[in-house]
């Protein structure tokens, strides 16, 4: 189906609307955004424009939503319809409890880090005697300088992923105003790029989860996440 009665078949559109009078649905983002020219699917070559998804809600809920959107999505070809609804504040959350990412177990730099760290422990602590405490202390500089390298990667990583959703949002707030053909199919080449790299990202946090369960890893992880501060 189409993003307007008027280009799709009579059949379809009739079917939707008696379904959503039989059920009293309404369709909340139209409902909310009545003038706005948005589309959840789009082919480039020949360019074609549609609203093929819909957030059906009841009538009855539709007081709890404050905002709705279509924003671009990754693995799809399709628009997501994002809902934001109103409901009691949640208790903020605690300091939480810090997890290793096992993806560093593959990044240079940290695993540089892990070197460089090993190396000054050895000179520092070489007259240690006890050998267990001494590999405790090596342990917890490794924690140290991880959970650093950790927070300045992530920092990194959140700021990369904001600028490429803003620049995603600016896009699609650009088409919904664009009506050449030629512009129209130059703004979606650079979304489908913006899109890329946030899959990109997307993956690497999954290979990281997955990464997490091997023997090996869950070993490694145990030793450097057990260690604690004195």
């Amino acid at each position: 189906m189409g993003g307007s009665k008027y280009n799709t078949p009579a059949k379809y559109t009739s079917k939707l609307e008696d379904f959503i009078e039989e059920f009293e649905l309404c369709d909340i983002w139209r409902t909310q955004n009545v003038d706005s020219r948005l589309y959840t699917w789009r082919q480039r070559t020949p360019l074609i424009q549609c609203r093929l998804d819909f957030w059906l809600i009841s009538n009855f809920l539709s007081s709890s939503v404050t905002k709705t959107s279509i924003v671009p999505s990754i693995k799809t070809d399709h628009s997501l319809i994002k809902l934001t609804l109103s409901g009691e504040n949640f208790s903020k959350r605690g300091p939480g409890f810090w997890k290793f990412n096992s993806g560093l177990l593959t990044d240079k730099n940290y695993v540089d880090i892990v070197k460089n760290t090993l190396s000054e422990c050895n000179n520092k602590y070489h007259n240690l005697e006890n050998k267990n405490l001494k590999w405790d202390t090596i342990k917890s500089e490794i924690r140290g300088a991880t959970v650093k390298y950790s927070k300045y990667k992530n920092m990194k990583l959140r700021e990369r992923e904001s600028n490429l959703k803003k620049r995603q949002d600016e896009i699609q707030k650009t088409l919904s105003c664009t009506y050449l053909d030629k512009d129209i199919n130059n703004l979606l080449v650079e979304l489908d790029t913006v899109k890329e790299d946030l899959e990109q990202i997307v993956n690497n946090q999954t290979r990281g989860l997955l990464y997490d369960h091997t023997p090996s890893t869950v070993k490694a992880m145990k030793e450097i996440q057990n260690i604690s501060y004195h």
